[in-house]
């Protein structure tokens, strides 16, 4: 069915947005910019160091986005969500640091790409 990858698309954004909703009804206790920003760096750089030593034997410039690809999105709030009434703290930190690991894949993707733009456009590996 060719509508059913639109359909699970849309059900996803949705499932995004609500929960963006919800962190965000939470920051009510206050963000943590710099909290935020220190575990948003470091759990960029943890998937940065243990990707090479799990993708061994792919090429090189597939190791490299996928030493790259750390994301955080929907499940990175659901758990910040599910923390807040055990750690007040939570949100407020959690949250600045989903912005700051997507920022940083948002870069480092980009730059890794630019490496050789036309092995990206044409599927090619190496």
């Amino acid at each position: 069915i060719p509508a059913e990858p639109l359909f699970r698309s849309v059900i996803v954004q949705v499932a995004f947005l609500v929960a963006s909703v919800g962190l965000g009804v939470l920051l009510v206790n206050g963000v943590h910019l710099l909290a935020g920003a220190v575990l948003g760096a470091v759990a960029f750089a943890a998937q940065a160091v243990v990707s090479p030593l799990i993708t061994r034997g792919l090429p090189g410039r597939d190791r490299g986005f996928l030493a790259v690809s750390q994301q955080n999105g929907i499940t990175a709030i659901i758990l910040a969500l599910l923390l807040e009434p055990d750690f007040p703290l939570a949100v407020g930190v959690i949250g600045p640091a989903i912005v700051v690991v997507n920022l940083l894949h948002a870069a480092a993707a980009t730059a890794w790409a630019a490496r050789r733009p036309d092995a990206v456009r044409s599927g090619q590996h190496g």
